[in-house]
């Protein structure tokens, strides 16, 4: 597809906060349309994400995706990829959807640092000036799925009023 993949624009042409929760805002959006079909993609990741000239968002690489909850393929085989794979993953646990929403909330992460190789460790919240952002991505990169956020869906939702957001916390403050 022609385009930039979002690793590209995070990496050598620079995002700002701004465009990354818009970008981000979108990916949600078309990854909860792929969990609404029963899709799991299992490796989104900012080099399966074009940006095309239009400014469109694709994802791509649907090469390990599978309808409904999964488990891994082995017993001890993990597929996807390690900075973007949620704990579940590697405890040998059903991946779902809350997976995805994982690997989105490490995306968000990436894109606002501005560093798509930092891993999401202790002390990320340090590269992160912005609390409302900060609490995006806390509550979609829960460990515990369960305790995740609820969807893709929500994620978007959150970016897109992220400038409501920020008054209403403005005028509670």
């Amino acid at each position: 597809a022609p385009g930039f993949t979002l690793r590209s624009l995070i990496t050598e042409r620079g995002i700002s906060f701004k465009e990354t929760a818009r970008i981000i805002g979108e990916i949600g959006c078309g990854l909860a349309a792929i969990h609404e079909a029963g899709i799991i993609h299992r490796d989104l990741k900012p080099g399966n994400v074009i940006y095309t000239p239009q400014q469109r968002i694709k994802i791509t690489d649907f090469g390990i995706a599978r309808p409904g909850v999964s488990d891994l393929t082995g017993q001890d085989e993990v597929l996807g990829s390690i900075r973007y794979l949620a704990p579940e993953c590697w405890l040998g646990k059903d991946v779902g959807t809350q997976s995805d929403v994982y690997a989105l909330g490490v995306m968000l992460y990436q894109g606002l640092a501005g560093d798509r190789r930092r891993p999401l460790a202790p002390g990320w919240e340090r590269d992160i000036p912005d609390p409302l952002l900060r609490d995006d991505i806390a509550q979609a990169t829960d460990t515990d799925p369960d305790r995740r956020m609820g969807s893709a869906d929500e994620l978007a939702a959150r970016l897109q009023r992220l400038p409501e957001r920020r008054k209403e916390r403005a005028e509670r403050e």
